[in-house]
């Protein structure tokens, strides 16, 4: 599933898409962020 999501964003940026910089940005901040707060 990761691996298709990540063809599905390298499409989207492929694109130039604002809109899927702003999904990714989102995408990744997540992914980002909730580790740094569990662990503390």
């Amino acid at each position: 599933m990761a691996e298709e999501q990540e063809k599905n964003i390298i499409r989207l940026l492929a694109k130039g898409d604002e809109e899927a910089m702003g999904i990714l940005f989102r995408s990744y901040h997540r992914l980002l962020w909730k580790p740094v707060f569990s662990g503390r």
